[in-house]
């Protein structure tokens, strides 16, 4: 395809190059008039020429094989953006819990992961709290995890520090 643009391109270039040599080489008068008409005319064939010879087969196998590269290139995009919109509410809902644990005095680290629903948008679904905490702290973070994030008890796990190096 690529090939094709340039040859055409090239035809074009050659024919512009023809027909301003002619007019720069006929002597004025009538004889320009008519030099200028005729290089007017291989120009305009040398840019319509290759539209007359598109065959109907070639230009549906063509546009048929772009829609499906498009089609490729979409599909990709679209996982990309979900692979991209899944971590950021990671990061996000992480930095959320983080900053509730230091307003509360709970000095921890998060990490948040997420699951893709019926709609097919991410949602936090567990998450891992990463610090020394009592029994007390744990209680009140895992219960504010679950009414804020709606992520259950069951799904959040405490690590000590020392577990996780």
């Amino acid at each position: 395809m690529t090939e094709w643009i340039r040859a055409y391109l090239l035809g074009i270039t050659a024919a512009a190059l023809l027909a301003a040599a002619a007019d720069s080489l006929l002597p004025a008068g009538p004889v320009r008039k008519i030099g200028k008409l005729i290089g007017g005319l291989i120009l305009l064939l040398a840019v319509v020429r290759p539209l007359l010879t598109i065959r109907p087969e070639h230009l549906s196998r063509n546009l048929t094989a772009y829609r499906a590269q498009s089609g490729a290139y979409g599909t990709a995009l679209q996982q990309a953006n979900d692979r991209l919109l899944k971590t950021i509410i990671e990061e996000k809902t992480g930095a959320y819990i983080e900053e509730k644990a230091d307003a509360l005095g709970i000095e921890c680290r998060a990490i948040v992961g997420c699951k893709t629903g019926e709609g097919e948008y991410p949602y936090p679904y567990e998450a891992e709290i990463i610090g020394n905490l009592t029994q007390e702290e744990w209680r009140i973070l895992s219960a504010l995890i679950e009414r804020d994030l709606a992520i259950p008890q069951s799904r959040s796990r405490l690590h000590t520090e020392d577990s996780k190096r």
